[in-house]
């Protein structure tokens, strides 16, 4: 699909969608233009174009998408999701696309879960994004880390990577509350000892207690000893 045909589909899957496209700005809170088109919609065109795309277009592609639109952008994220092209090379090109990205819903709806994957390469990555100043780039971080290394063999070094993180952004920060939440499904009490101690700030403490007693996955007792935790302030 050369680009002009690729404009077209967009305008075509956008039509009719102009109260769903100023709904939708304000839900992901986007400084870029929204023309309305839908995410369904968008993971089946990134799909379609994924089939035929290695690195090198993909990289094209990026440099070719106009950088002030929200779907464009947001494509970009799920070519690279979808291409069947080597691990390294989706890095490099997510370290590009991150560039690019004005919303958590850019990088929320990029970070798929991985089924078969190298942990080191991918940890390392994980790593190197949660120590940028850029909020979304942290942000990719955090949520790289819930949905692939939310284990056994890696929450505490997920919970010991989260105490170094300094960038203050709310998208990271609410990220960081919503990964807590997660883990509580894996490792309820030491879930609780992470959230409870010194080294997590109170916002994000408060925030990730709050993400719990909504969960529907936890017990009851599980959510009388949170409650007790937020109104003591101590287990």
């Amino acid at each position: 699909m050369d680009r002009k045909a690729f404009l077209d589909t967009l305008k075509e899957l956008s039509e009719g969608n102009a109260e769903y496209a100023s709904f939708n700005q304000r839900i992901v809170n986007t400084n870029k233009d929204v023309i309305g088109v839908r995410l369904p919609d968008m993971r089946r065109l990134a799909k379609t174009l994924a089939k035929d795309m290695d690195a090198d277009s993909i990289l094209e592609f990026i440099k070719e998408a106009d950088k002030n639109s929200y779907e464009q952008v947001m494509i970009l994220g799920l070519l690279i999701d979808y291409a069947k092209i080597h691990e390294t090379e989706k890095i490099e090109l997510t370290r590009e696309y991150l560039k690019h990205v004005d919303s958590w819903a850019h990088i929320d709806c990029f970070t798929d879960r991985m089924k078969r994957f190298d942990r080191k390469l991918w940890w390392d990555f994980a790593m190197e994004c949660l120590a940028s100043d850029e909020e979304f780039t942290v942000r990719y971080g955090v949520m790289r880390l819930m949905t692939s290394f939310l284990d056994e063999e890696h929450l505490e070094d997920v919970f010991e990577a989260l105490r170094r993180v300094r960038h203050d952004g709310y998208y990271v920060k609410m990220g960081m509350a919503w990964l807590y939440a997660e883990a509580a499904l894996k490792d309820f009490m030491a879930t609780i000892a992470e959230v409870d101690s010194p080294g997590i700030g109170p916002w994000t403490r408060k925030k990730a207690l709050q993400k719990m007693l909504e969960s529907n996955r936890l017990t009851s007792e599980q959510k009388e000893l949170i409650r007790k935790i937020r109104k003591n302030g101590k287990k």
